[in-house]
């Protein structure tokens, strides 16, 4: 019996003292000596009881002191700890609150809104860490917060947790949302939800309202009148459609646009974006047959099929901007966009020769993704594909190509389309048009007149690589060859005398040709002079007609040096290197006759014979930074 008594006993004890220990778990640092003071007065009471119990030594009244002082200690202990969390809350602005394991923090001011709620955060324990102590469920806690905050809440679906909502309200003291979830948790349970829309009446089925969450977490939340109806503060204009697109998921097709606008607004408020699509001003006017395109003032009716077909063109169509007037905006050349809807529709464009047109159309038909059209207006194109002559302008000449003749040749061809085009469909060869005659001949004719000097013949070659016309090239290149032997005498000439040197070192029989004279204004050209200059040279030409003459290089001689106030005009003849005559002076009168036997005699020793007898041959040879070729001077006649 006394064991069970004891047994008894120790029960108690550990029953009160495990429920004040878990009441006042973490307490501040003050209140520590407490913990131990408490359960030092429950051993004596405790021991006093045993003694009871066992008829031991025992006094009633000490029994009944120890138990007062128990009350007592209790009773100032919980007092302690609820004025040291009052103090606690009435100096800090954020309040943190430990419910279960998860912790939150709002404001102390939100949190004093209501009295209940706060009366309870001061009649808890606080932790360590400073967090309220709460003994409840966590997991709608955010949501008494949040009506804290502004007395709103998103309520969820299900029946169970506006319930659990709802209780945790009462414990907080908060009626108000309390009875919200009860409201709420009866319509949320019926079948069919009634709304009140301005002074209108509508029925819907709650498994229509769950199929668009938006419209229904619009719904959960509006206010609620004393007969249960859902009151929405907006427009009742169109509340008609929505409740229609609610129960079958589209809209009337033949609702116009400014009531699509209307319900586009209103839907948007509700939550329901397919709604906002399907309203959609854009969408709505490509789903008809025919729309208007608007640029600058202008306005062009377009096919909506037609255009749905060129898939850039209707992209910027969906993407740009409608105006009042249901108009899509499009910030273009308005110029030639007829032609555009034309070519949509028919697949026709007739080009025409106003290429600053065609261009423009070209720009245009490029920015909305009509290649085809591009194409057909791509005024370089045509104008190298389609037209058959191609207008080109080389140098300041303009000339009128035949195409087919371009085209054969593909280097001139493909130079036209890099070529710089002018308004009049004009292509702009950077040329010279000096040889073009020549060279657009032979591109015709495939022939070219190869009597012509050997300047000019360069000149047709060079022209001839940069069109591309490789056989005119090697042509001119094989004349050249050949049209050396021909060059003009004034195109060989020495002008110091290392080139003289090299010249005779060549042993080839040369005639020089001498000028030696210190200037123009030094040299007295009177008609006296000039005729003794002219009986020279016909002096020398008698003897040039000689044929034997017709071997020797005629080359002009610039090195005869001359003393001040002389002059001198003559010739040299050199055979294999060595001096045949010097100087055979043709100016001066009074030498003249000597220089007419000087010449007599090498005609009839037969050096000029012996020239004509050595070997031809074609020497050529660089003089500095020239070319000089020793040729037969009877080529001279050819």
């Amino acid at each position: 019996m006394i064991w069970k008594l004891d047994k008894k006993a120790v029960k108690f004890g550990k029953f009160i003292f495990d429920n004040v220990s878990k009441f006042f778990w973490d307490v501040p640092r003050n209140l520590v000596l407490f913990i131990f003071v408490w359960p030092l007065f429950l051993i004596a009471f405790l021991q006093l009881l045993y003694n009871f119990i066992n008829g031991n030594n025992f006094s009633f009244t000490l029994a009944i002191c120890q138990f007062v002082l128990l009350i007592v200690l209790f009773t100032q202990f919980k007092y302690q700890l609820i004025s040291n969390t009052e103090q606690y809350l009435s100096n800090v602005k954020i309040i943190k609150i430990k419910v279960g394991k998860e912790k939150f923090e709002e404001k102390a001011v939100t949190c004093k809104k209501y009295a209940t709620f706060f009366e309870i955060l001061k009649n808890s324990a606080i932790d360590r860490d400073g967090y309220v102590l709460l003994q409840r469920d966590s997991t709608h806690f955010e949501k008494i917060l949040q009506y804290l905050k502004n007395c709103n809440v998103k309520f969820p679906y299900d029946v169970k947790t506006l319930k659990n909502i709802s209780q945790e309200a009462i414990f907080f003291g908060l009626p108000e949302l309390a009875q919200k979830c009860n409201i709420k948790n009866s319509i949320a349970a019926s079948k069919n939800w009634k709304i009140k829309v301005g002074d209108q009446y509508f029925e819907l089925k709650l498994e229509d309202i769950r199929a668009h969450e938006g419209f229904y977490n619009f719904l959960i939340n509006c206010k609620i009148d004393e007969n249960g109806n859902i009151c929405i503060p907006l427009e009742e204009t169109d509340f008609s459609k929505i409740k229609e697109y609610i129960e079958t998921g589209d809209l009337d097709p033949k609702t116009d646009l400014e009531t699509r606008k209307r319900i586009s607004v209103e839907a948007q408020s509700y939550g329901l974006t397919e709604l906002v699509e399907i309203c959609d001003a854009r969408k709505y006017l490509l789903s008809l047959p025919e729309i208007n395109i608007k640029m600058a003032d202008a306005i062009f009716p377009a096919k909506v099929d037609v255009c749905k077909k060129f898939e850039t063109f209707y992209n910027k169509l969906k993407s740009c901007k409608i105006d009042d007037e249901n108009c899509f905006v499009l910030h273009r050349d308005a110029t030639n966009f007829e032609k555009i809807i034309n070519y949509m529709e028919t697949g026709v464009f007739e080009q025409n020769n106003h290429f600053i047109t065609m261009d423009r159309v070209a720009t245009e038909a490029r920015y909305y993704g009509l290649w085809d059209l591009y194409k057909l207006c791509n005024v370089r194109e045509y104008l190298l594909t389609d037209c058959e002559h191609i207008n080109v302008k080389v140098g300041n000449t303009k000339y009128k190509l035949d195409s087919t003749i371009c085209k054969k040749n593909n280097t001139f061809y493909e130079n036209l389309k890099n070529c710089h085009r002018t308004s009049d469909g004009c292509f702009v060869v950077q040329r010279d048009e000096k040889h073009f005659d020549k060279i657009w001949n032979y591109m015709k004719s495939g022939e070219i007149s190869l009597n012509t000097d050997v300047d000019t013949m360069r000149e047709i070659s060079y022209e001839a690589k940069h069109y591309g016309l490789t056989d005119l090239v090697h042509k001119c290149e094989n004349y050249l060859k050949q049209q050396d032997r021909t060059a003009a005498a004034f195109s060989r000439s020495i002008f110091n005398k290392a080139e003289k040197q090299f010249v005779i070192a060549t042993g080839a029989p040369i005639v020089f040709l001498e000028f030696g004279f210190l200037g123009v204004k030094d040299l007295e050209l009177n008609d006296e002079g000039l005729k003794q200059i002219a009986k020279g040279f016909i002096d020398f030409m008698k003897v040039r007609n000689n044929k034997a003459f017709d071997d020797y290089f005629l080359i002009t001689d610039f090195t005869i040096p001359v003393d001040k106030n002389d002059h001198k005009i003559g010739l040299s003849f050199y055979f294999n290197g060595i001096s045949v005559a010097d100087a055979v002076d043709i100016y001066n009168s009074t030498k003249r006759t000597q220089s007419r036997e000087t010449l007599t005699q090498l005609i009839s020793t037969g050096c000029l014979e012996l020239a004509h007898s050595m070997r031809r041959s074609v020497e050529t040879t660089k003089i500095g930074s020239r070319q000089l070729t020793i040729l037969p001077s009877n080529d001279l006649n050819d």
